[in-house]
């Protein structure tokens, strides 16, 4: 349902809708969406697929596809919120208030994405229930600057409302030093396609679990829900794509280069993928351990006998704090969200899969495959886990130091072959080892991986057909 006095927005909500949806008037203001078939309305459907419905006005958010759409669509975004919570002042400022931390945040960020400026502030309000002063949920209300106040509105009365254009500046306040580190930069699915991280190992976690995700999938009557808090939902898909069409991920990135045989060939086996791989993807907007298991229930309604065969959490240092939760500082979080996880697999009666990152001192040993210790910011990690499994890939770190040098420093054709021979040695190789298991043996193998897809194989197999 909504509420609305303004022609001009009840005219625009109802072309907007579906042609199976409809508006129909419920009393005074209020309207009603409904579905001119008894399936419901398409509108509700998608509001679902969102993770929208059932929203409290606390725990509001924008969707990721709409935060970081094209402006046009973004605009017309931001003038639907403003239209609904925002106003202008008498003497000209505009406005705009939400409950919702997040949504608040989203909210600044869309008009800084569209050239205005924005701050937040955070009030408390009070109210009295039977004679007692009592303090209400947080407040957010957002001071929204723009050299066109009137393009933030589509209401008529509001536009008219903006007073005369006062030209947005940004000021500098101050800079300030934030200490001096080491930074490593890798490639990743982005159009400027480089992201700069510290404590971060390349290891090829997310492709492993990709593999893992695709063969459960496909067993009939099984099915998976892989929680994307790294890549949108877009780009994992794509991954999947990639790796059972045989089409290189970078390739697909960038499809607008791509020749029409190939194009017709990714477009063939999104479709095949679609109807024989039983997988639900979470998309990275839900950050929260409880709105992870929310989630993963609602998302396993889809799957084959309501209940994933296996749940893939990607990966767990970016799960953030419920609001307003506070800890002493990332160890006794992250040592929560372990146990969190441990409950949701226990209590839910599911296999789940943690990938969690690695500390950065790894790659100042000599040998650098990954032990216990190295699991970053917590040993709950280890503690709770059934069976911890480490990759390893030799030519990740061969390719990145080079040939070692001679005690003078000098590089000679013997350390060069020698390399040589090693990234060879390694080429399309990774090591995948069992460092904890509750319940059988630990050790280690040597499995083949085709990069560019991001396919793995069992050494000895023909390799003709992954090169």
């Amino acid at each position: 349902m909504f509420s609305t006095a303004d022609a001009g927005t009840l005219a625009r909500v109802s072309s907007s809708l579906h042609e199976d949806d409809e508006v129909s008037h419920a009393g005074k203001y209020d309207y009603r969406i409904t579905g001119r078939r008894k399936r419901g309305s398409q509108l509700s459907r998608a509001l679902s697929v969102l993770g929208l419905v059932g929203c409290r006005a606390e725990t509001k958010f924008i969707p990721e596809a709409y935060l970081y759409a094209d402006r046009t669509t973004r605009l017309a975004l931001l003038q639907g919120l403003m239209d609904t919570d925002g106003w202008v002042e008498r003497f000209g400022s505009v406005r705009y208030s939400t409950s919702s931390g997040t949504l608040a945040e989203q909210v600044a960020s869309l008009v800084r994405s569209l050239g205005g400026v924005c701050s937040v502030s955070r009030r408390m309000p009070k109210f009295s229930y039977l004679g007692e002063v009592k303090i209400g949920q947080p407040h957010f209300v957002l001071n929204v600057r723009q050299n066109d106040p009137a393009e933030l509105f589509s209401v008529h009365h509001k536009r008219q409302r903006c007073g005369r254009v006062r030209p947005v500046r940004l000021t500098v306040k101050s800079i300030e030093p934030d200490g001096v580190d080491e930074a490593q930069c890798i490639a990743v699915s982005h159009p400027r396609k480089l992201y700069v991280t510290d404590g971060y190992v390349m290891t090829h976690n997310t492709a492993l679990a990709v593999e893992i995700a695709a063969n459960v999938g496909t067993i009939e009557g099984q099915g998976v829900v892989f929680v994307s808090l790294e890549m949108t939902k877009e780009e994992l898909a794509n991954r999947v794509i990639s790796r059972a069409s045989r089409i290189p991920y970078n390739d697909i990135r960038a499809a607008e280069g791509m020749e029409e045989a190939v194009f017709r060939k990714w477009i063939e086996t999104a479709k095949g993928e679609g109807d024989r791989l039983n997988m639900e993807i979470v998309p990275r907007h839900v950050r929260t351990a409880a709105g992870i298991r929310s989630a993963v229930k609602r998302a396993s309604q889809l799957l084959p006998g309501g209940k994933p065969a296996l749940v893939i959490v990607d990966y767990a240092q970016l799960i953030e704090p419920e609001p307003g939760r506070r800890y002493s500082g990332r160890t006794e979080f992250m040592t929560e969200v372990s146990v969190r996880l441990k409950d949701m697999a226990s209590i839910d009666g599911y296999p789940l899969i943690a990938i969690v990152q690695l500390n950065r001192e790894i790659g100042k040993r000599p040998d650098r495959r990954p032990q216990l210790t190295d699991i970053r910011e917590t040993g709950q990690f280890e503690q709770d886990a059934d069976q911890v499994v480490m990759v390893h890939r030799e030519s990740y770190w061969l390719e990145r130091n080079g040939p070692e040098p001679d005690r003078n420093g000098k590089l000679t054709e013997e350390s060069r072959a020698e390399w040589a021979g090693q990234m060879q040695r390694w080429k399309n190789r990774m090591e995948i080892y069992v460092r904890k298991n509750r319940h059988g043996r630990i050790g280690g193998c040597e499995v083949g991986i085709h990069e560019p897809t991001n396919r793995f194989w069992r050494l000895g197999d023909d390799q003709e057909e992954f090169q």
